[in-house]
């Protein structure tokens, strides 16, 4: 899990790090080139992203991602029996949790 989210914000910081490089790039407004970036999103998205009201707050989508992450995970916790602690010894101590129990990790 920590993985994960580990995963999660350093993708969010390579996006945010991108996305500043093609505004400095292009010589245009910050506006123009995250229009068109928008734009390109909504058509690959088909219109599964276009979220009403969404807040203009820059940092909304990824404290949204993270949140439902975290829920995920609370979830998992909470279908195995909820914390039992760090370091807490399990029934099978082998088992990942995984579907497929040739996978480790």
């Amino acid at each position: 899990m920590i993985l994960m989210v580990n995963g999660y914000v350093r993708h969010e910081a390579t996006l945010m790090a991108d996305l500043a490089a093609a505004v400095s790039a292009s010589g245009r407004p910050a506006e123009d080139v995250l229009a068109g970036y928008g734009r390109t999103i909504q058509m690959l998205a088909a219109g599964v992203m276009d979220v009403p009201d969404e807040p203009e707050d820059p940092d909304h989508e990824f404290a949204f991602g993270l949140a439902r992450m975290l829920d995920g995970i609370d979830v998992l916790v909470r279908e195995r029996g909820g914390d039992r602690g760090v370091g807490a010894k399990s029934e099978d101590a082998t088992d990942t949790g995984c579907a497929n129990k040739g996978a480790r990790g």
